[in-house]
């Protein structure tokens, strides 16, 4: 098989997994659930598979040919040199294939590309952050509750959210210590703390990075929505440790409007984990009743196994020949 036949292999496996994917990834919700930091450790690592390998494919379609000269004569043999040092397929290369150099530079600035808009994202959603807390804390007041330290910030509607640790940590409003009892206000607690403590917010912080142009591919835009609903999973796990699903139960259903901090939406960094949501009720009440088939979350384990090994063996030998100083 030359390079060409497997780069089209693997492209048409990258669109069809991109296209498709998101049907694998509701089929494959129940077993997720069942243990939901692992799951998204596996979706995580998924999403960027699937662009390292997209990424891979001109580093693949340099090995199906050489392409015309762009370089003099001096500088086209270094770059020979060094492409036949990672080359499996010389004896198959095609004379019609784009540049090498271009088709590699491409690559490379597609990844500067992602790497810029991602660290952009990062610092605007840290100051979004930042001032979201600031603006809170301007208005609220630290309180220590059930052994916690939480801000208490004024609010008719019940609110229960997690900053990160740094920004100021757990948020209630004054409704939510109204509305709640002793014992509901634990599991809410629980649950935040859970979000510290599998640092929740460093995950959802990293996959919002991703460039807008990456979150819109199906795939992705699945495991994104599939990611934040097994956070709010593994939490309620936790909480369930503190309290009685009963009870946790009752308090996610008495909060379940209370699903936003009291500030225009604008102003929402992701670095918010909320507490409320009667959508995940069912999920609580419900976990792990009947049985479960897997072959949808093996499927979709080996479609990112697939790409991982795919990515290695491409960029390898590069990594290869570059240690070995092949100029």
């Amino acid at each position: 098989m030359t390079a060409l036949v497997i780069a089209l292999v693997l492209a048409a496996g990258l669109i069809a997994l991109g296209a498709w994917g998101p049907k694998l990834v509701h089929a494959a919700g129940p077993s997720f659930r069942r243990r939901p930091r692992i799951a998204v450790g596996l979706l995580g690592t998924g999403i960027f598979l699937w662009i390292a390998a997209a990424l891979s494919l001109a580093q693949l379609l340099v090995w199906a040919g050489t392409g015309p000269q762009i370089l003099s004569d001096r500088a086209s043999q270094i770059c020979v040199s060094c492409l036949q040092a990672t080359n499996p397929f010389a004896s198959a290369q095609l004379p019609w294939a784009p540049p090498a150099l271009l088709t590699i530079s491409f690559s490379l600035l597609a990844l500067a590309g992602l790497i810029a808009i991602g660290l952009v994202r990062l610092v605007r959603t840290e100051r979004s952050t930042e001032q979201l807390s600031r603006d809170l804390h301007a208005q609220g007041e630290p309180r220590t509750i059930a052994g916690a330290t939480v801000l208490v910030v004024p609010d008719s509607r019940p609110l229960a959210f997690t900053f990160p640790a740094r920004r100021g940590g757990i948020v209630l409003s004054t409704q939510t210590l109204h509305q709640l009892n002793e014992n509901e206000l634990a599991g809410v607690l629980a649950h935040e703390k859970a979000h510290l403590s599998q640092r929740h917010h460093l995950t959802s912080q990293i996959l919002e990075a991703l460039p807008l142009l990456v979150r819109r591919i199906p795939l992705v835009s699945a495991t994104l929505q599939s990611i934040a609903e097994l956070q709010e999973i593994a939490a309620d796990n936790a909480a369930q440790r503190e309290v009685d699903t009963a009870t946790l139960a009752s308090a996610l259903l008495k909060m379940g409007g209370g699903s936003a901090p009291s500030m225009p939406a604008e102003r929402q960094g992701v670095a918010v984990l909320n507490a409320a949501g009667s959508g995940r009720i069912q999920q609580l009440v419900g976990a792990h009743a009947g049985k479960t088939n897997f072959r949808p979350a093996l499927a979709l384990t080996l479609c990112f196994a697939l790409l991982g090994a795919a990515w290695l063996a491409i960029c390898t030998p590069y990594l290869q020949a570059l240690l070995q100083g092949c100029w």
